[in-house]
């Protein structure tokens, strides 16, 4: 893992007397931000097992320290993979199926939960690929995601500070620029998450504005 201080320095020069701890701050949101808007912090859970005759699976205490589930992109029971549905079409599978069962379809209330049907009548093994965010409370990251996004966040993070116009460092123009430069980022990462997430070189060009 890869902490967020270590982005500090391409961030407080371009945000003169701004503290560590809010710049920190900015630079974790946008952090999450970045992972809400494109799924590009992945991670395989594995060995989670079912309970006989217990429908729901509990996610979130098997995830790297640091991490919340914002969305489970694939579940797969025995190595056969899961039809997703949704919560309001999920309870006409209770009625199809009469009997416990190897699970077939997966339906995620909450990110860090999951209820399957058939319930199981015997334990089966579960892997799930899932999306990451920080916590709001977080002091790093993936080492992947820092190494290929972090140019992103401090984008984001000079956008977030510097568009507060009653501090020192507030400047309108330059967090337009930055919001800009951060939109682009994003759009990258969605577009990066959707090709096999591609790593792709990305480095920070701060620019004065005289």
């Amino acid at each position: 893992m890869s902490d967020f201080k270590d982005l500090l320095g391409s961030v407080l020069p371009e945000v003169k007397g701004c503290p560590k701890s809010v710049a920190i701050r900015e630079i974790r949101n946008s952090a999450i931000e970045l992972c809400k808007y494109a799924p590009i912090w992945i991670d395989q859970i594995v060995d989670i097992e079912t309970d006989i005759d217990d429908a729901q699976v509990e996610l979130d205490s098997l995830v790297p320290d640091g991490a919340v589930i914002h969305k489970i992109i694939s579940l797969t029971c025995d190595g056969r993979e899961l039809t997703p549905e949704v919560l309001s079409t999920f309870h006409r599978f209770d009625s199809r199926y009469t009997a416990p069962s190897r699970p077939m379809v997966y339906v995620s209330p909450v990110p860090n939960l999951v209820m399957v049907s058939p319930v199981p009548d015997d334990v089966y093994e579960l892997r799930a690929a899932v999306s990451l965010t920080p916590t709001a409370i977080a002091g790093s990251i993936s080492d992947d995601i820092f190494n290929v996004w972090g140019g992103a966040m401090v984008n984001g993070a000079l956008h977030r500070l510097m568009r507060f116009d009653s501090t020192p460092w507030g400047n309108a123009q330059m967090s337009s620029f930055y919001g800009g430069l951060f939109l682009q980022d994003k759009n990258q990462a969605r577009k990066s998450s959707v090709t096999a997430h591609s790593v792709m070189n990305r480095t920070v060009h701060p620019v004065s504005f005289i």
